[in-house]
């Protein structure tokens, strides 16, 4: 007989899912680290310190932005095809270790990509901690097109939701 909404399974044979034992208690460590402590002191608020010196190189991942094949868009089912976007993401990657000063306003970055990259679209990528197995994720911060014109290869930051996330690195992003 088949399960109704809101039923339990009471048998035994069903693996129960795992929760943590000490849950609502504070952690003493997590990963293997010993748990930050909390940054409210006496009903004020502890300024961040952070382990990285202002000034190092930033890690960037290049993003190529490209068309699906055929052979790819015929993989998903026929009912599902008319509600996927044909675009794929991080076909060919490029990694670059870069000093903030060469990038910190939008001509150095555009200026940037026009020297480092090829024609087409990007997006710019960083790393972030993540919760995850691997603790770190890409997010992306920015998207750049680049195009051929009569002086050479011209890059720009198109307007989009996305360049919003480089105002986060207020620490060299001058804009």
């Amino acid at each position: 007989m088949t399960k109704k909404l809101g039923d339990k399974d009471l048998s035994p044979r069903r693996r129960r899912t795992k929760t943590r034992s000490d849950k609502g208690v504070r952690r003493k460590q997590y990963r293997g680290k010993p748990v930050k402590k909390k940054r409210k002191i006496q009903g004020k608020l502890v300024l961040y310190k952070s382990k990285r010196n202002p000034w190092d190189p930033l890690k960037f991942e290049f993003w190529s932005i490209d068309r699906m094949s055929l052979d790819g868009f015929h993989h998903f089912h026929r009912n599902v095809r008319n509600k996927v976007r044909r675009i794929v993401y991080g076909k060919n990657k490029v990694c670059f270790t870069i000093d903030p000063i060469d990038i910190n306003t939008r001509d150095k970055f555009e200026l940037f990509c026009e020297q480092n990259l090829w024609q087409g679209n990007f997006l710019v990528m960083m790393r972030c901690h993540a919760k995850n197995p691997y603790h770190n994720s890409p997010k992306g911060v920015a998207k750049v097109s680049i195009r051929e014109t009569s002086e050479g290869l011209r890059a720009r930051l198109t307007p989009s939701f996305k360049n919003r996330g480089l105002y986060r690195y207020s620490w060299w992003w001058k804009g």
